[in-house]
């Protein structure tokens, strides 16, 4: 594992003040954490399912997410998994792991509750993103840093991150838009500009419980001033 201490707290292309902060996944670390934190976020439909590639992500906001997650494209994926119950659909490149009963489980029985519930909880995403004058995304590119979960290459990511911003600011009309990546490809950080920051994440060891420890003090360390944020240990100290 490279040393996580190397990366600067912070980023001064999209520190300040914003509405909203909203989780793009792929993963839970950007919604866990800026819920944790305290700083405005509110639930979105990436919250909690599994993302494949940039491109997807920009797809399904195009689409309003009305094409993530159909019951006609749900395949089982590691149905030998006894944590979770999960869902492949490789039509729109999405995962799902929260979202279905491991223990007498019924597809056709569960399916039409999760869908009213995601299709509510992204109407009032996409409506309330033409409401805001500010909105800070953050999206964590890639699930795990292996070879097999790297569905995109770096110069791919530039590209598709490129698309993404201009169907963010679509999406949010009225709104000052800012958008934090983090990726494994520290090559990409030369690429930040005003509105659109790169940042190095790392893998860290099963030593720790997720999302505690080192992993936390990573993680914070990239929201650093975002909406007053100065750092983890301020956290600590006023909770």
């Amino acid at each position: 594992m490279s040393n996580p201490l190397s990366v600067q707290a912070g980023n001064p292309y999209i520190a300040g003040n914003y509405s909203r902060v909203h989780s793009l996944g792929m993963d839970c670390r950007p919604r866990h954490l800026t819920r944790q934190l305290g700083l405005g976020c509110r639930r979105g439909p990436f919250d909690w399912i599994g993302g494949r590639s940039v491109a997807d992500l920009d797809r399904a906001l195009q689409t309003r997410c009305k094409e993530v997650l159909l019951l006609e494209n749900l395949m089982p994926y590691e149905p030998d998994c006894k944590e979770y119950r999960k869902y492949a659909d490789p039509s729109a490149g999405y995962l799902s792991a929260h979202d279905f009963a491991l223990e007498n489980h019924d597809l056709a029985r569960e399916y039409p509750i999760f869908r009213e519930k995601f299709d509510g909880i992204c109407e009032r995403f996409f409506t309330e993103l033409t409401s805001l004058d500010s909105v800070l995304f953050f999206l964590s590119v890639a699930m795990e840093e292996h070879a097999d979960w790297q569905f995109e290459t770096p110069d791919e990511i530039l590209a598709n991150i490129q698309a993404l911003k201009a169907t963010l600011e679509q999406v949010c009309p009225n709104a000052k838009v800012g958008l934090l990546v983090a990726t494994f490809h520290d090559e990409l950080s030369e690429h930040s500009r005003p509105g659109l920051a790169f940042t190095r994440k790392y893998t860290f060891d099963n030593d720790e419980p997720w999302m505690e420890g080192r992993e936390l003090q990573h993680w914070s360390d990239m929201l650093v001033g975002v909406n007053g944020f100065s750092g983890l240990s301020v956290v600590k100290e006023s909770a």
